[in-house]
């Protein structure tokens, strides 16, 4: 195909008077010579080119090898428990609740349907969400999914999660950090700091002070909760046991109003985690 490009390129230099265009090339082209050897030569022209495009040799590069993905023998996670991974993930309606998510489904021994892995992981990616619980329930096809994708393999390898101390030492201190009535009037205090850090099942006594603080103190009556009360209220949602929440509380007239919003949102988190928790412990066979 060369030889016929160069023959094209002589003849627009020298002139189609001097060197028209060879019927081997024509043929080549799939093309009639025209009466007029100036014309036939400019026809020929683009479709010689692309011939010897299409014609030159294709560079060989070796293909990456992608490692098959491993099994995962966990059986597949019911449609009722994938319901509030949806409501989650896809419509950001109580995304907090997450972590715990992994946690119920991990205890079930559960895994994510294959179809919703990638949206998933998208969304730890974008909101920066991941724990030991997580990267559990992702299982091997979440992170073979995940080594595809520079973007989530980087995420997930930066991710360190720093282990818990035992539940049971956690209950003591607080136990015995709650004997002062005193400790949550402060954001420094050392109980209220163990609250926010902490990532344990809050004892009940514990709980219902929060709960009972802008009962009583009377500052709550006439200011909007303090910052550090906001953040002990969605901490409490989020690590009381929901029937410890539920079966308890003034009645919602008796909160100050500047705190009713607070209320609202704690209740709604709670009532969603308690329907989780009824979903994976009578839910899934």
């Amino acid at each position: 195909m060369d030889s016929f490009w160069n023959q094209v390129v002589r003849t627009v230099v020298v002139g189609a008077e001097r060197q028209p265009v060879s019927e081997a090339l024509l043929a080549a082209l799939g093309m009639e010579a025209d009466d007029d050897a100036a014309r036939t030569v400019l026809v020929a022209l683009p479709a010689a080119y692309l011939l010897q495009k299409a014609a030159a040799p294709l560079g060989l590069a070796v293909p990456a090898t992608v490692p098959d993905c491993p099994p995962d023998a966990r059986p597949l996670c019911p449609p009722l428990a994938v319901q509030p991974l949806l409501v989650m993930v896809l419509h950001g309606a109580h995304p907090a609740v997450l972590p715990e998510f992994f946690r119920l489904l991990n205890a079930r021994g559960c895994r994510l349907p294959p179809e919703l892995l990638p949206p998933l992981l998208e969304f730890l990616v974008q909101k920066k969400m991941i724990s030991p619980a997580a990267k559990t329930a992702l299982g091997p096809l979440g992170w073979w999914l995940a080594a595809q994708n520079p973007a989530w393999a980087g995420f997930l390898k930066k991710q360190n999660t720093a282990s818990e101390a035992p539940e049971n030492n956690w209950a003591a201190r607080i136990s015995e950090l709650a004997r002062e009535a005193t400790d949550l009037e402060s954001p420094e205090s050392p109980l209220v700091k163990l609250l926010l850090e902490a990532e344990h099942l809050w004892p009940q006594p514990v709980l219902y002070s929060i709960l009972e603080y802008p009962l009583h103190s009377g500052a709550a009556r006439q200011w909007s909760p303090p910052k550090h009360m906001r953040a002990l209220l969605q901490r409490a949602a989020l690590w009381c046991r929901p029937a410890d929440a539920l079966s308890y509380g003034p009645p919602a007239h008796e909160w100050p109003y500047a705190w009713h919003n607070e209320l609202v949102q704690f209740h709604s988190t709670v009532k969603f985690r308690q329907r989780l928790w009824e979903i994976f412990r009578f839910g899934i066979p």
